[in-house]
């Protein structure tokens, strides 16, 4: 999608916008993201993502109520090409970094602990358009490693392959323990897309994936990029983990995050992102340990 198109959709609006400058951003697997004057314009790239974006726009105003932090407000929404998109006012701010969270104690870290405690204790029963049955989010879970079993396993080194079986197994007692008890998290939560002036945190973007499932989730994208020293952090401001064997389902979730890498690769024919995904899945379980 070009610039010129993203003018074409907002030419559709009544009455017509038509912004002075539209610069491309980078927008992920699922987005054509672009800048148009002050606001960021986002068009779901497939029919699925698209479904995600209406349900970004039903989940927001429900989360930017809670967690104190600035969320995207759309205030602009239509229709191209037949599927939906979205704009929302440009949240100021860089990226934070690794850097910002290494401090225990520090307003960055325990900004963002707070902000995952108020996420995680949304009441279930104030949601819609996500599932909230109890068991509903470990299904999805385990149509997704079934799928990496039968596509992804077989690119790994052997070694590998026999760790990533039994941490599965461990996952799976875990769930029949009752040991996660799911909540609504980002599902998506790296540090782009977490936005800081370098004192106090002033926006957490993208919550297309926003789903229920297990909290852990939301750690995966600060101990790949910080390590431990940045969960612990963070968790200075979130106060007790949540749910039992923390650290255990943690470090399953992050070498389990790189197997999205591997599918998609495959799906596209992405060579540098299927080895990516590839060496990160071995390099996260050197990483907790997993592998020596």
């Amino acid at each position: 999608m070009r610039p010129e198109d993203c003018r074409e959709a907002l030419a559709t609006l009544g009455p017509p916008w038509n912004p002075q400058e539209i610069t491309a951003l980078e927008g992920g697997w699922s987005y054509w993201t672009f800048r148009a004057d002050d606001h960021i314009v986002r068009f779901p790239r497939t029919a699925n993502d698209a479904l995600l974006l209406e349900r970004e726009f039903a989940l927001l105003p429900i989360i930017r109520d809670r967690i104190g932090v600035p969320a995207p407000r759309y205030t602009v929404r239509g229709e191209w090409r037949g599927r939906p998109f979205g704009a929302y006012p440009h949240l100021p701010g860089r990226l934070v970094s690794a850097a910002d969270l290494a401090v225990p104690a520090a307003k960055l870290p325990a900004a963002l602990g707070n902000a995952l405690r108020a996420l995680h204790e949304t009441p279930l029963a104030a949601l819609t358009h996500v599932d909230t049955s109890p068991d509903g989010w470990w299904q999805r879970k385990r149509a997704f490693l079934d799928e990496c079993r039968a596509r992804a396993f077989p690119l790994l080194p052997a070694h590998v392959q026999a760790v990533a079986a039994r941490e599965i197994e461990h996952a799976e007692q875990r769930f029949r323990d009752g040991a996660v008890q799911p909540a609504l998290a980002h599902n998506d939560l790296g540090l782009v897309h977490v936005l800081t002036d370098g004192h106090k945190l002033t926006g957490i973007i993208d919550w297309s994936d926003a789903e229920v499932t297990d909290p852990v989730i939301d750690f995966v994208g600060i101990v790949g990029a910080g390590g431990s020293q940045a969960v612990a952090a963070v968790l200075g401001g979130y106060g007790m983990p949540p749910g039992e064997a923390f650290w255990e389902r943690l470090w399953f979730l992050a070498w389990v995050a790189p197997l999205h890498d591997i599918l998609y690769g495959l799906d596209t024919g992405d060579d540098d992102v299927l080895h990516a995904g590839i060496a990160g899945v071995e390099t996260r379980m050197r990483s907790s340990g997993r592998l020596l």
